[in-house]
């Protein structure tokens, strides 16, 4: 479902956060979970928050550095929601809660 991982490597080598992020991502495993309907859920957030996710034959295409950023961006489920405000938030960090029943 990617196409042009190979640029994620030259970019590491230029910016190792890139790395951190890839670590992150891995941890939670969104990745594996990537389909087309997963994808044009992508695609409808990052039009909400002013990104645009580059796509190619149905495949998340990483040409440049900012396809990369976004990228991560949608694979570490970087937009959350606060919930007593409501207020979206941006951030690479988290972790996921389970919700207790009362």
């Amino acid at each position: 479902m990617f196409d042009g991982l190979e640029k994620i490597d030259e970019e590491i080598e230029k910016n190792p956060t890139i790395h951190k992020k890839l670590v992150r991502i891995a941890k939670i495993g969104n990745y594996r979970e990537i389909t087309p309907q997963v994808i044009k859920k992508m695609e409808k957030v990052c039009k909400k928050y002013g990104n645009k996710l580059n796509i190619k034959e149905g495949k998340l295409a990483i040409e440049d550095k900012e396809d990369i950023e976004v990228i991560l961006r949608m694979l570490a489920d970087y937009y959350k929601t606060g919930e007593v405000t409501g207020k979206p938030y941006g951030t690479f960090a988290g972790k996921e809660l389970k919700i207790e029943e009362q």
